[in-house]
């Protein structure tokens, strides 16, 4: 409880310091107002964290759906009590459809063979959590101010994103889900 109260306040009182931040109003000095404010240190590497968290999730999703796609006895050895139904990829395809082995193709529920098809089995899903958090760390990089940057500033970027990206598949493909024993 003291823990959340606590959370409870670092948030408002953070949450009151942005709204101090500006006490002029518009009216006052619009010559000295300043068309950006560049973020302070702590607030790039906030955003650095986020956007490199994001690309290593992907990661970590590519991994793991590269293992329950090509080594599924290695998935299964870590989690033995997984949903076979879910997980396995030469099962769990049949679930977007309504009864697969009886002939029955219809989809099972409205958009399961299009687009929430992601929610029908482990394969789909992984990749989709792939896709939406590579989109989004990929957008955080883009400046919305207009401020121009150099190619090198790009550059790094890309190539730190990728890194931590090859990480997070590194550490689910090769460290939890070995294919060998």
């Amino acid at each position: 409880m003291k823990r959340t109260l606590l959370l409870i306040l670092i948030l408002f009182s953070s949450v009151l310091g942005l709204q101090a931040q500006n006490d002029l109003d518009d009216d006052d000095y619009p010559e000295q107002r300043p068309r950006y404010r560049r973020p302070r240190v702590h607030e790039r590497y906030t955003i650095k964290s986020i956007r490199y968290g994001l690309f290593f999730i992907a990661g970590f999703a590519e991994g793991v759906n590269d293992v329950i796609s090509f080594h599924y006895p290695a998935f299964k050895r870590v989690h033995p009590g997984a949903n076979d139904l879910y997980w396995n990829p030469e099962v769990s395809w049949k679930n977007k459809y309504t009864n697969w082995d009886a002939g029955d193709n219809s989809s099972r529920y409205w958009q399961s063979t299009q687009v929430l098809v992601w929610t029908t089995d482990a394969f789909h899903m992984t990749n989709m959590v792939d896709h939406i958090t590579m989109l989004s760390g990929a957008s955080i990089m883009i400046p919305l101010n207009g401020q121009k940057r150099r190619w090198t500033w790009y550059a790094k970027e890309i190539f730190m994103s990728y890194m931590a990206n090859r990480a997070g598949f590194y550490l689910s493909y090769n460290i939890f889900y070995k294919s060998k024993p």
